[in-house]
């Protein structure tokens, strides 16, 4: 849900401003939240680079691989 005028309306007393979730399916593994000190929505070009930054922090952990996991130069596998 993004929550685009904490000023007025239904999102007046709602915080974080911007919260995605980090999630491949259910359940979330928790919320990315970004904050700014003016309302309104993101613009897309925000907006684009939020869910891709929200993509990165899901995903980063999830692929992370060990130095044991790669072989090393002039060893094969």
């Amino acid at each position: 849900m993004l929550a685009a005028d904490l000023t007025r309306g239904p999102d007046t007393r709602r915080w974080p401003v911007f919260s995605l979730p980090l999630s491949i399916g259910r359940p979330a593994l928790g919320t990315l939240a970004f904050y700014r000190d003016t309302a309104g929505a993101l613009a897309d070009r925000d907006l684009r680079t939020a869910l891709w930054v929200r993509d990165a922090v899901t995903f980063t952990p999830l692929n992370r691989h060990t130095a044991d996991d790669f072989p090393r130069m002039g060893e094969g596998r």
